[in-house]
């Protein structure tokens, strides 16, 4: 190399990706995002109700296609939503609706702390803009105090039913308001 001629660059290094946060659903389901259509968003829709109980909602929506076409997952039947959440909140569950239909809370404590809204039972072709919201009691009212790693954000997982068809599907999505 001559003198005043630019130094060769070390070629980048790409960092790896990042680990998953848990292991959430914690069960054998397909849980990557890309091998499916549907995924949530949370909702801004946070409001004080009556009882002093908070509902944050959030929203079932469709990407226009699959990432990974031949995924048995892409498109599937809604049956159930997850959320992974801190244990200490599982008092604070008071119930959820579905598109605005009640129905009864369950906060699963073991073998894991998840919030379970089970037979949803939306076909694809109606689930776009299904509404799942949580109506929480004051000691665990926002995704920061409720959600597991405390940081605003939650881990959901969307699920069809179990023997349904030839794949369990879970596709996973973090949100945060």
């Amino acid at each position: 190399m001559q003198p005043g001629s630019p130094q060769p660059r070390a070629p980048a290094i790409r960092a790896p990706p990042p680990p998953p946060r848990s292991e959430f659903p914690f069960c054998n389901c397909q849980r990557n995002p890309q091998g499916s259509r549907l995924f949530t968003t949370a909702s801004e829709n946070v409001t004080l109700v009556d009882g002093g109980l908070t509902r944050i909602c959030f929203n079932v929506q469709l990407k226009d296609v699959c990432a990974n076409p031949n995924s048995k997952c892409c498109e599937f039947e809604l049956y159930k939503f997850e959320v992974e959440v801190d244990g200490v909140c599982s008092k604070s569950l008071a119930y959820t609706t579905v598109d605005g239909n009640r129905k009864a809370p369950f906060f699963q404590t073991n073998p894991v702390d998840v919030i379970k809204v089970t037979n949803i039972n939306k076909p694809i072709s109606s689930v776009a803009g299904t509404e799942v919201c949580l109506f929480l009691r004051p000691l665990c009212n926002s995704l920061q105090k409720l959600c597991a790693f405390h940081d605003g954000s939650c881990t959901i997982g969307l699920f069809n039913k179990p023997g349904a068809s030839a794949a369990n599907c879970c596709p996973l999505s973090t949100v945060g308001l």
